[in-house]
């Protein structure tokens, strides 16, 4: 648990055996949009056909670099989406 953010983050890293795959859960207060965000992004993706496509190569690129986790002073995934479309 993170919980000196703004919004108190759980990260749960899985092993080898779920693909060390990486999860980041953000705890529901009275000012979290997380569901109209989710809206935002697929009016997004179903805009511009193309942008999952960029995006995902932007974020294997942030990740070779070390630079995907916002705790650690990285980009998160919304942010990246953000900038693209902007």
């Amino acid at each position: 648990l993170i919980e000196n953010t703004a919004m108190p983050i759980i990260k749960i890293t899985c092993t080898e055996e779920f693909m060390n795959f990486n999860l980041d859960i953000s705890l529901k207060q009275k000012d979290h949009y997380g569901l109209q965000c989710i809206d935002l992004v697929k009016s997004y993706l179903s805009k511009y056909k193309n942008l999952e496509y960029l995006i995902l190569v932007i974020k294997h690129i942030l990740k070779l670099n070390d630079l995907n986790d916002p705790f650690k002073g990285g980009i998160s995934s919304y942010g990246i989406v953000l900038m693209v479309v902007y």
